[in-house]
């Protein structure tokens, strides 16, 4: 690798870094691939909230079974069982909740910075327009002059 404009003392300011294209397409490629599984998340996070859901249902069946019982006389382990069985399931459903939260922001955040990798990689495998028909005013002046004109 060789740094163009370190002759100019511009190396830290937009100097240019030649890398091989075999590197450079590797590169491209990873963020490809980072880019893809970022967004694999989605698919983690709805098969949560299919988890959640399903909590919900629980709580609910655990509300209607209580109800059920206080028609009866239940004795106190029983009554401290279906208790702490609600206060379980209301406690994992809190858990799911936020873990929910945090996955999704944490989702955003791997697919944002994902793009900005994708991009970066891209935008250093191209090359500005200019440097491709920079010598274009020559070769036609020197054609001109071949052609008489």
């Amino acid at each position: 690798m060789t740094l163009r404009g370190e002759e100019t003392g511009d190396a830290g300011q937009g100097g240019v870094l030649r890398v091989t294209a075999e590197n450079l397409n590797r590169l491209l490629g990873l963020a490809g691939e980072s880019l893809v599984e970022s967004r694999g998340f989605k698919s983690f996070a709805d098969s949560l909230l299919r988890l959640k859901r399903s909590q919900h249902d629980l709580q609910r069946a655990l509300d209607r079974l209580r109800e059920q019982l206080s028609q009866q006389r239940l004795n106190d382990k029983a009554q401290a069982a279906l208790a702490e069985a609600q206060q379980r399931a209301l406690e994992c459903q809190q858990f799911l909740a936020l873990r929910l939260v945090e996955m999704d922001t944490f989702d955003r955040r791997a697919a944002h910075l994902s793009h900005r990798l994708y991009d970066g990689a891209l935008a250093c495998h191209m090359r500005p327009f200019a440097d491709g028909v920079q010598a274009f005013p020559r070769m036609v002046r020197d054609l001109a002059r071949t052609l008489g004109k």
